[in-house]
């Protein structure tokens, strides 16, 4: 059904990404959704996924131009971050299956479910070779993100995790690490932060063990996750940051954040935790070794200018789209996302 509208402008625009994922962007929407997953079949071989058209992770110009950044951020004394070329395993296998797919591999049939989380393996351990080869020097935070908890339970057991994705972590960030000690001058550390919502109260000890070093966020309306008990976990140089994932549309909601943060603060402490961990939620910060209560707060605020801008940015983003007009022939006509 080409172009069903009430108004001039189309239904929806549509791309193609290198990895062969299929997004919408709808009418009246904020984002892009993922409607298309390349190999949806019921069941995927390994074979199938070998032949998959894998893009090339290691192209230097993934990174070009980030060197000069970096330098200035750190010469104007901010903390320097740099994700990875796309999402965390368990999510992008999900992306390449469909969830309800990939949920099945890994039940039923593991075979086809290691074939697809060691092509993404392979796919971030190019990344981050290339990469940090030419940043690891400059990069203070190396960001890696993959989604196992929701606000009871885990999406995959604990023991699945350990058997299927804990090892592949452990490779991916023992390179990380390696990477950064090599690049590093003497006397410099870098850190690995780590995003996973939810409760992941059962597998924070391994995330402790392949090397995480910044946990964001600690959800504190998720079931595990209160800061009292998680304090027992900041024994070395792991740091909490402590949020609950508001979607920040009210005065009461910032209050909220502001009364989290404190308590956060106040149960797991202050003297561990880094001025740059907080950075990661609220902004650039001085190049310091601790940040007090009401540094923090004050920071909150900055985070909540931030956010109107944002808003702002998607209005005018949404605009913009609408004001493409109708797709191109082919383009936006499928129901299927095959245009």
């Amino acid at each position: 059904r080409a172009n069903e509208t009430t108004s001039n402008r189309p239904p929806y625009r549509e791309y193609r990404d290198e990895w062969g994922f299929i997004h919408r962007f709808h009418q009246d929407s904020y984002w892009w959704s993922l409607v298309k997953s390349p190999l949806d079949a019921p069941a995927v071989t390994p074979e199938e996924v070998a032949a998959h058209p894998w893009p090339n992770a290691a192209l230097p110009e993934r990174v070009a131009g980030l060197r000069e950044q970096a330098l200035a951020f750190r010469e104007a004394g901010k903390i320097v971050m740099l994700k990875g070329m796309c999402a965390g395993l368990l999510e992008m296998g999900q992306r390449l299956r469909g969830m309800e797919n990939f949920l099945c591999d890994i039940l039923a049939d593991p075979a086809g479910a290691s074939a697809v989380l060691d092509a993404f393996t392979k796919q971030k351990l190019e990344f981050w070779e290339m990469a940090l080869e030419e940043l690891g020097d400059v990069v203070d935070v190396v960001v890696e993100a993959d989604d196992y908890g929701t606000q009871e339970s885990q999406l995959v057991p604990p023991e699945t995790f350990r058997e299927l994705f804990k090892p592949r972590y452990r490779e991916i960030i023992g390179l990380i690490k390696k990477k950064l000690s090599e690049k590093k001058p003497e006397g410099e550390r870098g850190w690995v932060f780590f995003h996973s919502c939810g409760n992941v109260r059962p597998i924070l000890p391994d995330f402790i063990e392949i090397g995480i070093d910044i946990l964001n966020p600690v959800h504190l309306n998720a079931s595990g996750m209160e800061p009292i008990p998680l304090k027992r976990f900041k024994n070395r140089d792991e740091i909490f940051i402590a949020t609950k994932s508001h979607h920040t549309k009210s005065e009461e909601e910032l209050s909220q954040i502001r009364r989290d943060l404190e308590t956060s603060l106040e149960t797991i402490g202050t003297e561990a935790l880094d001025a740059r961990a907080f950075s990661l939620e609220a902004g650039p910060v001085a190049r310091e070794e601790s940040v007090a209560v009401p540094d923090v707060l004050e920071r909150v605020a900055a985070l909540e200018a931030a956010v109107s801008s944002l808003v702002s940015r998607l209005d005018e983003m949404r605009g913009r789209v609408d004001a493409l007009g109708p797709p191109t022939e082919g383009f936006g006509d499928d129901e299927e996302g095959e245009g």
